[in-house]
Order: C-alpha cells, then structure tokens, then sequence
C-alpha cells in the first residue's frame, strides 16, 4: 500500500522539483473602488432686498429742444456772361439839347380878409312875475342866492322871503315850483328846494318877524327825514315834491318871494 502511493505521487514530487511548473502571473484582485463621498451643496445665498428710498416724485427730466437747423443759403446765381457783338462801332448818340423851363410867375394870393365875429347879444333874463293869490302875490327866482342875499331882494322888491301858512300855500308853491324854468347857479345842483321864510332860533321855528312857524310840514322821506340837524342847517327850504328841509343858510338855492297889499313887513 505504502509502495503504492509512493509510486504515485513519488514521480509527481520528482517531477515538480526537477521540472518546475511555468511561471503564472498573479490573478489581480479586484479590489471595489470606494463610493465617492458627495459634496455638500452650499446653500442659495437670498438676494439683498431693494432699497426703496421714500421722498418726492424726481421732476420729469424735459426733453431736449432740437436746435433750429438753419436754412441753408442759396448759392448766388452766376452773373451772365457779356454778349460781345463782333462788327463795327456803333455811332455815337448826341447828346440831347435841354430845352429851358420858364420860371413859373408867381400868382399873388390875396390875404383873407378878416371876418368880424359878432359879439354875443346877451340874452336878458326876464324878471319873474308875481303870481297872485289872493290877497299876496308870490315871485319864485331861479337865480339861486344864500338866505341873506333872498332876503334883500326880496325886500327891493318890496316884500319879503315867501311864509308857508297852510298846507293850500305849500300846494301852491310847489305848482310853481314845478312849472318854472331850470335853476341856475345852485349850490352842488340843488334844484329840487327853494329857501322860505322860517329859521331855527333858540330850539323853536320862527318866522322872520321872530313868531313862531304857523305850519310845518317835515319831509318823512327826504334823506331819511327831516329835520336832520336844525343847529347847523338853521334854514328852512320848500321841496319841490312837497313837504319841507332843513338847510343851510350859507348856501345858494331858490327861493320865494311874497308881497302882501299893503305890505306890513319890517325885513
């Protein structure tokens, strides 16, 4: 048995001592490469929020005016060539002869002769006529005149400045007050009054013989009522819409004359 397995495996170890095996490269071990190790993503850096600056609306930048383009200048014609005429000179041309002008004659004007202007024929103002009543006659005149002043020519005339006695009378002059002509030389044209004969002395009315008024007839209308101020406007006047004022005594206005028969008045 022994013998057995030695001739078997005696040739083989022989065999391998004597005549070794070719050389064999080493099979290469496939070793598994490492999984990569991922990378960390880095995170979105978050844009910066606008900065929103609060305050005025900017002014609208104005657009730029385009400059006027200037017209452009014509370039100037060419002056024509000069025609040259080949051929003999033309003959000269005389000169003309003047003929004289006469001296015109002078033609005398006769000086105008001066027309005389007519001197204007003053107009007279007629003197105003007494209107009866009754027993007195009355004169209204136009020609305005202060207090005093009617006064005296009242008197020239041979009365004195017209008394209001009823209101008959005072009806009576404010018909000829308004039937007569326009007033000429009134104090600020005031023509709608006329001076009687009453004056504010001591508080009281009084005719100008120093009695008291006998009628009075304020105006309820005229500037608001009358009288308005007696101590400055001591006058008495007659309106020609009726009823009666207070007035200044200073101040030229119309005024009434009366002329009883006979006449028993002292101013």
């Amino acid at each position: 048995m022994i013998k057995l397995i030695c001739l078997i495996f005696l040739p083989v170890v022989l065999g391998t001592f004597f005549f070794p095996p070719p050389y064999r490269a080493p099979v290469p071990i496939l070793i598994p490469a490492p999984a990569p190790i991922p990378r960390p993503i880095p995170a979105p850096i978050p844009a910066p929020a606008p900065i929103v600056i609060v305050g005025p609306t900017p002014a609208p930048i104005p657009a730029p005016i385009p400059a006027p383009i200037p017209a452009p200048i014509p370039a100037p014609a060419p002056a024509p060539a000069p025609i040259v005429i080949v051929g003999p000179p033309p003959a000269p041309i005389p000169a003309p002869i003047p003929v004289p002008t006469p001296a015109p004659k002078p033609v005398p004007i006769p000086a105008p002769k001066p027309v005389p202007t007519p001197a204007p024929k003053p107009v007279p103002t007629p003197a105003p006529k007494p209107i009866p009543n009754n027993e007195v006659t009355y004169t209204f005149h136009t020609n305005a005149a202060t207090f005093e002043d009617a006064k005296k020519i009242c008197k020239q005339e041979g009365g004195r400045i017209a008394v209001v006695t009823s209101k008959a009378v005072e009806d009576k002059l404010v018909q000829i007050f308004r039937s007569a002509g326009p007033i000429k030389n009134a104090y600020m044209g005031w023509d709608k009054q006329a001076f009687i004969g009453m004056h504010y002395t001591n508080g009281k009315w009084l005719t100008l013989d120093g009695k008291p008024a006998p009628y009075i007839n304020w105006s309820t209308t005229w500037y608001g009522g009358q009288p308005s101020n007696p101590a400055w406007q001591s006058c008495g006047s007659l309106l020609k819409q009726g009823a009666m004022d207070d007035v200044q005594c200073g101040i030229p206005l119309a005024f009434f004359c009366e002329k009883t028969l006979p006449c028993d008045c002292d101013v």
